[in-house]
């Protein structure tokens, strides 16, 4: 190679390497003035509802969702606003809708040094009291939601956020989660479905006539005073927690899990691990309720 060929080289790796700098540069200023523009006009709106509803219907994005008490028997919604990102709010159908909108094209690079975002809440103030289906679809908003509601059925689906529902769930109850934790639920009802792949699950002090069905990779599965007829767990890697447990028919499946169980009845037991560890110190009778676990390298305690 000449001499004048390795000029040509390094001269070209140098503009190379200048471009790259400056095009980051030039995402990163894009990306702050984008940013800005949809950040400085955002402010809250006050929302009263005054025409009646049995259901609600939340479609979010990122702002956090909380259902609080109403002091004056009122409907208020609080919602984050401005001219490109907004809320469509108001009843239909005898259904409360809260629905976000954005108007424009917000870009967003996967920087975490530039993160400095508001944490915008929806806010929905509601007398207590029973409803009928509540719905939320969101993609990393938190969700929270008192003890003071009983709704029939109950739809959550979400990707990042964290989910805290304490209401009473008379029917079904369908939740679908990333990373999100599932916590506090009160189920006195049907079925209960929970699909999440690295959240913990924490169900207390529930009665399900149907089936508790949950499917999680990683996540902790913890349930507290639980009675079902029937129970189904899949899991990989996440341990899974009986305390007060008692159902007619009940199937583990674990890879690598521990499984601890205190239960409440007589039980017909069946244990299949490869490597972890078995100990029973309940009496396994032929004529009980089926509890099956299979494991591959986890240790199973029954009591």
């Amino acid at each position: 190679m000449n001499k004048i060929t390795k000029i040509l080289l390094i001269t070209a790796g140098s503009c190379l390497g200048i471009g790259l700098i400056l095009g980051v540069l030039g995402m990163i200023q894009a990306r702050n003035n984008n940013y800005e523009a949809f950040k400085s006009n955002r402010e809250k709106v006050v929302t009263e509802i005054t025409d009646g509803f049995e259901n609600i219907e939340i479609d979010e994005v990122s702002d956090d969702i909380i259902i609080m008490p109403s002091e004056d028997g009122k409907v208020i919604v609080e919602t984050w606003d401005g001219d490109m990102q907004y809320h469509d709010v108001g009843v239909e159908d005898n259904t409360l809708k809260i629905t976000f909108r954005n108007k424009g094209s917000y870009i967003t690079f996967d920087l975490d040094f530039m993160e400095d975002e508001e944490d915008y809440k929806t806010v929905i103030y509601l007398p207590a009291g029973e409803y009928k289906d509540f719905s939320i679809n969101g993609t990393s908003s938190d969700v929270e939601i008192p003890d003071i509601y009983t709704f029939e059925d109950v739809s959550i689906s979400l990707v990042s956020g964290d989910i805290r529902d304490s209401a009473y769930t008379t029917g079904t109850l369908n939740i679908n989660t990333t990373s999100g934790e599932v916590d506090d639920l009160n189920i006195n009802g049907i079925s209960a479905d929970i699909n999440t792949v690295s959240g913990n699950i924490n169900i207390s002090s529930c009665n399900v006539s149907g089936s508790i069905d949950i499917d999680v990779t990683s996540g902790d599965v913890t349930l507290n005073d639980v009675t079902t007829s029937a129970a189904n767990i899949n899991s990989v890697s996440g341990d899974i927690t009986f305390n007060g447990f008692e159902s007619g028919a009940t199937n583990i499946d674990t890879t690598s899990g521990n499984i601890n169980a205190t239960l409440i009845g007589n039980y017909k037991i069946n244990t299949d691990t490869v490597s972890g560890n078995v100990s029973i110190g309940c009496d396994n009778l032929t004529d009980g309720a089926s509890f099956d676990v299979s494991t591959v390298s986890g240790d199973i305690t029954i009591n």
